[in-house]
């Protein structure tokens, strides 16, 4: 497979300017960024006259003609309501994408629904329809219409002299191609993609032909555009390349927060300045390298969030310590061991085989700073008992919840002792589908890989028969340590006044060495009679009813269960279909070890939306935890600083920047007005149209907004 993308460019920039009238369109901004940095000022100064269209970074350098009016989804795998309804925001006027459901495609080829109006939010309403359609061949050219040097179809050879003379037979080809994509949809214009994964290398040819068909049939449009981010569907160079390039944004972050927290934490102007702030980004893994050993050190947590949160602190040390809260009290914290499983995980380097667990409250946008001092041979640690019970008297309480074991270390039940509510398991584990090991010669010898889940029977395994159950019991958490085997195993934890469980898991690495590939999946199998109906959240935001196996615009025929989400797998076999690798990435010589967190709650059915946003919001919103060495004593630097329309004043916000002195609200995308925002208008089968007035201000008062449930506004702010 070539990845000479810096030619793509150098060649349609040449073929471009042979002939001004050719399109071209090019989505890889990042990539363009690259070459564009490489350029002369000439080679920038003709593309500059050649873009008609881009995004923030073309607007920048070309002006407001770039603003986008279109969205793109060609090669992401699923789609979001709520996508679509940020796309309306930002003033779309419609979204292309290519990949869906075959039986889903199948019936909308059939009903003629390949192109809608997407209803993307109930609380929006006509804010948030958009106009989409869907492509009928991916992003690829029609059969034998492809023209670059890799290529084999047959070129347009227009001179009626020669013996290979082809234009009616390749224009009526392409005619039919057309006529056959036009059967899905209801509308005249439909759009022909003329491109493909690291197409355009020779774009002379690939214009060259267009031309021909263009002055033929006066329609072409040429696509280039590749897509494949942390999916997994990328070489194993590049997903390296993606975390390279995230470490190095994760640690240029320390700046920003240094230089807040130089300002925020000194109590005093005659104080010190703060010590350099630095992030563990491997406590997930129980290792911190900087701190280890050392006899004085502070760690400072931050909450984003705009309430108040109670978070549990694990800090992995290899001696024992003092630790103060910002008021100089000595913190009653557990000295606990870390788990077996997490000190044999291959890549982790650290030393440190305890870990003192505390409790902190944070208040809203808040810190709070915890010293470590090493512990004097003089000074007595007031430590909290640690109990172990035998495994067939293993539960977890707290003044909310019960966590319920059988004797072999299975999870049986969850009660919520204030609501009387219970769920039972008939069995919580993990397992594992056997990998498809096909050899790709044909559909029906597919292989299960990076882009497709294809188990070799529909029976899952599980990981182990059995399983070994390990209980300790202290004030601030109660935990249950559950070994499946040497690579499998979760800890159940239940922390004082919280009112959900967590289970804490860990995978990997993945046994290869029976040539077997594994897709694992973890599965909880209770008793509650949901009909086949759950929720699932859009990007975080909105709520959405699902049922079962069911797609409301197709009949959905299923052959074989799968996972609803992944959080991580593995497949010895590649399958053929761009990655050229199978999805078995590794570290230090092995697998890599997954590790993640799944928050059980039980609640009535009322209530359980509230519960699920405070607790999905801590989760992903967790407070931010900085380390520094520190040369001083502990000081008190802690900062005291639903659904429903809320007001917000503008001035307030920014109030230490200075007076606004004007204020345009813009769209989403924060590329125009809002009042010059004019999206086309559509009238569905129903007779509904998505017509709506965008003049209407947001503005209560001055500086004082309105801001509705699941709106996100953008402002130009001038200040004096």
């Amino acid at each position: 497979m070539s990845v000479r993308v810096q030619y793509i460019l150098d060649s349609v920039i040449e073929a471009l300017v042979d002939n001004p009238e050719r399109c071209f369109i090019y989505v890889e901004i990042a990539f363009f960024w690259r070459w564009w940095n490489e350029q002369s000022n000439d080679t920038r100064n003709i593309v500059k006259k050649l873009v008609n269209d881009g995004a923030k970074f073309l607007r920048d350098q070309v002006g407001d003609c770039a603003r986008p009016k279109i969205a793109w989804q060609i090669d992401p795998f699923g789609h979001s309501r709520e996508a679509a309804s940020l796309f309306a925001q930002m003033g779309f006027d419609g979204v292309f994408f290519a990949r869906l459901d075959y039986q889903d495609e199948d019936r909308r080829n059939q009903t003629k629904t390949m192109e809608f109006v997407w209803k993307g939010s109930v609380n929006l309403d006509r804010r948030s329809w958009l106009f989409t359609s869907i492509l009928s061949n991916f992003y690829d050219p029609p059969d034998t219409f492809c023209f670059d040097q890799s290529c084999q179809d047959p070129p347009i050879m227009d001179d009626p002299r020669l013996h290979d003379y082809n234009v009616p037979e390749r224009v009526q080809g392409f005619i039919n191609a057309a006529h056959d994509q036009a059967k899905g949809f209801v509308t005249n214009h439909n759009i022909m993609t003329m491109g493909r994964d690291f197409q355009y290398e020779n774009a002379h040819t690939w214009f060259t032909n267009l031309d021909k068909l263009m002055n033929i049939i006066d329609e072409a449009m040429g696509i280039a555009q590749h897509h494949d981010a942390i999916s997994a569907t990328e070489k194993q160079h590049v997903a390296d390349d993606y975390a390279q390039r995230l470490s190095k944004g994760i640690d240029k972050s320390a700046n920003v927060i240094n230089n807040a927290y130089a300002k925020l934490l000194p109590k005093k102007s005659q104080l010190p300045m703060a010590a350099p702030q630095f992030r563990c980004q491997y406590l997930n893994i129980s290792e911190c390298l900087p701190i280890e050993g050392q006899n004085r050190f502070t760690s400072t947590l931050r909450n984003p969030t705009i309430h108040p949160v109670t978070y549990h602190v694990r800090v992995p040390v290899t001696k024992e310590y003092l630790i103060r809260d910002p008021m100089g009290n000595v913190v009653p914290a557990e000295y606990r061991p870390i788990s077996n499983m997490t000190q044999n995980i291959p890549a982790r380097e650290s030393s440190a085989r305890n870990q003192y667990i505390f409790t902190v409250a944070l208040s809203a946008l808040g810190f709070s700073t915890y010293y470590f001092e090493i512990k004097k041979v003089s000074e007595k640690i007031e430590r909290k008992n640690v109990t172990k019970v035998p495994k067939e008297m293993c539960y977890l309480k707290n003044e909310n919840l019960r966590v319920e074991f059988d004797d072999q270390g299975n999870l049986h039940q969850i009660i919520n002792l204030k609501k009387n509510i219970s769920v039972s398991f008939a069995a919580q584990g993990f397992y594992w589908y056997t990998s498809f090991p096909g050899n790709n010669s044909a559909i029906e010898f597919q292989a299960s890989g990076a882009y497709v889940f294809r188990p070799l029977t529909s029976e899952v395994q599980p990981v182990s028969t059995t399983r070994t159950i390990t209980c300790t019991k202290t004030k601030t958490v109660q935990s249950a340590l559950i070994v499946f085997n040497e690579w499998v195993s979760q800890e159940v934890n239940l922390y004082q006044e919280m009112s959900s469980v967590e289970v804490e898991w860990t995978v990997g690495p993945i046994p290869i060495d029976d040539n077997v590939g594994k897709e694992i999946i973890v599965r909880y199998d209770t008793d509650i009679d949901s009909a086949s109906k759950y929720s699932t959240d859009a990007n975080g935001r909105e709520v959405l009813e699902r049922i079962r196996n069911y797609r409301p615009t197709w009949n959905y025929s299923i052959v074989e269960n799968v996972s609803d989400r992944s959080q991580g797998g593995g497949s010895i076999h590649d399958d053929s279909l761009g990655v050229d690798e199978p999805l078995n990435e590794t570290a230090f010589g092995k697998g890599l070890v997954v590790r993640g967190r799944h928050l059980l709650i039980v609640e009535s059915p009322a209530n359980s939306g509230l519960a699920h946003r405070v607790a999905a919001q801590q989760l992903f919103m967790s407070p931010i935890i900085t380390f520094a060495s520190s040369q001083i004593s502990y000081a008190n630097y802690s900062n005291q600083t639903y659904s429903q329309p809320v007001r917000i004043d503008l001035q307030t916000l920014f109030k230490s920047l200075g007076t606004i002195t004007g204020v345009i609200e813009l769209a989403l995308g924060a590329n125009l007005p809002l009042s010059q925002l004019q999206r086309l208008s559509w009238m569905t089968n129903n007779n509904e149209s998505s017509h709506i007035d965008m003049s209407k201000s947001s503005f209560l008062k001055d500086t004082i907004v309105m801001l509705n449930p699941m709106e996100i506004k953008t402002f130009q702010v001038t200040l004096s």
